[in-house]
This record gives structure tokens, C-alpha cells and sequence, in this order.
């Protein structure tokens, strides 16, 4: 069972990757302050995330990428793009009204990433000293992760 409970760990602090194909690009996004939602041609889902293109000619320019924060405050960027590539990019939030909702809220979900860590840390500890069965269930509200162990 711990093996089981380690390899969840695992998965869910690394995440999956796949490889990257030559003809593809791939740029994990996030944003500053962190906490907004990132809406590309392939759907909205927050920060960060990581999108792929294909770039069949080797070089090219991503679709429209826009992150919103919860102030309202909005950018929208194009990325240059370099097959066989994979980079990472910060979507700098504007200097707009509203930086103090979007602050609170970042501390909001770094505070919440805190306390499932707290948690999976325990799962993991309470495990190791008895031969109990932990069973753990997330479950995804928005842009948030609930996250419980029995």
C-alpha cells in the first residue's frame, strides 16, 4: 500500500509528461501574480498550464493566449514558437486597477497548496508507521482541489 500511496504522491506533485515531438512546441505558462485563468484556443483552465502547438514549418506564432485574474484585470499575448522546443513563460498581470483582490487570492491558493500538501504529508506519514489502508479522493471545484484522506 505504501508503494501505491508514494506513486500517487509522486504523480500528483511531478504531473505526466509526454514526449515532445520534433515538429512540436511546448511552453508551461503561469502567471503573476499567480491565480489567473489562462484561455487559449484549446479552452480556459488556470494557471499554469502547459499548451503544445504544432509548428510544422519549425517556426511560428501561438494563437492568442489571454490570462484573467479575479480583479477583472486581463492581458493577451502571442508566443514565438520553435519546434522541438519547450519553455516556460510568466503572463505579467497589467498595472490596472484591482491588484489587491488578485494578491489575496494568490495567497489564497498558495495557502490552500500548503495545507494539501500538509495532508498528503500526513497520509503519507501515518501510513509508514502502521499497515493501515489510506484512501485518498481529490476532487476538482474550479480552480481548486479538494483533497481527502481516510
Amino acid at each position: 500500500m505504501k508503494a501505491i500511496v508514494m506513486i500517487a504522491a509522486l504523480l500528483l506533485l511531478n504531473g505526466c509528461a509526454t514526449p515532445l515531438r520534433p515538429d512540436e512546441a511546448r511552453i508551461a505558462i503561469s502567471s503573476n501574480p499567480p491565480g489567473a485563468t489562462i484561455t487559449s484556443g484549446n479552452g480556459s483552465a488556470p494557471a499554469p498550464q502547459t499548451l503544445v502547438w504544432t509548428v510544422p514549418n519549425g517556426t511560428g506564432t501561438s494563437s492568442p493566449i489571454t490570462a484573467t485574474w479575479v480583479s477583472g484585470a486581463k492581458t493577451t499575448v502571442r508566443l514565438n514558437l520553435i519546434a522541438g522546443t519547450e519553455k516556460t513563460y510568466v503572463i505579467q498581470r497589467p498595472n490596472v486597477p484591482g491588484i489587491d483582490a488578485d494578491i489575496r487570492w494568490a495567497v489564497h491558493l498558495r495557502e490552500q497548496d500548503a495545507a494539501a500538501s500538509r495532508a498528503l504529508a500526513e497520509a503519507l506519514s501515518s501510513t509508514s508507521k502502521s499497515d493501515k489502508t489510506v484512501r485518498c479522493t481529490s476532487t476538482r471545484i474550479g480552480i481548486m482541489v479538494d483533497t481527502e484522506c481516510r
